[in-house]
């Protein structure tokens, strides 16, 4: 995340999380996605006014509503999924280099996702599954509403501050 004073930086991390899927049809599914994770961060000056800061905890939380659809049915499985929802951030109080301590404001934003990957079934009810999926916060800006003889317009400006992904692991259990 970059802004006129300087840039926010995340280390890797490990995530934990996990997915409820309920079959729609037989290549569609409905999708809930709950994913934690507590990267590293640190803020990076771009002006000599500020110092750079130590290592903080970042407590990342999603909450997606989304999709999933494969492509072929069988052993082997490859799939498209997406969703929507939110996105709380909430980080660990900054030390500076002068011992003094900073507690920035918890930041909840609306959340897009979306992933690929592929399950593979060893038995008709039992299976792995590999994915990789990109999180995009979405930071809202501004809005107008405009309204006239000859209709109205809703404009909406925002923008996406940082891409996170994951490429994960686990375990399926079909009915």
């Amino acid at each position: 995340m970059t802004s006129s004073v300087g840039s926010l930086s995340f280390d890797p991390g490990a995530d934990v999380g996990a997915t409820l899927a309920l079959q729609v049809d037989h290549v569609s599914q409905v999708q809930v996605l709950y994913v934690f994770a507590r990267p590293q961060a640190r803020f990076e000056p771009s002006t000599p006014f500020y110092a750079p800061s130590p290592l903080f905890g970042v407590t990342t939380q999603y909450l997606q509503i989304g999709g999933l659809s494969t492509f072929q049915q069988g052993k082997l499985e490859p799939f498209l999924a997406g969703g929507l929802g939110i996105a709380w951030f909430s980080p660990s109080a900054v030390r500076t280099a002068g011992g003094e301590s900073i507690q920035p404001a918890d930041t909840w934003l609306f959340s897009v996702n979306l992933g690929l990957g592929v399950k593979w079934f060893l038995s008709s009810a039992f299976g792995l599954r590999l994915e990789a999926r990109a999180y995009m916060p979405v930071y809202f800006t501004s809005g107008t509403f405009l309204s006239g003889p000859n209709g109205a317009a809703l404009q909406v400006s925002a923008g996406i501050p940082l891409v996170q992904g994951d490429v994960s692991l686990g375990l399926l259990f079909a009915p």
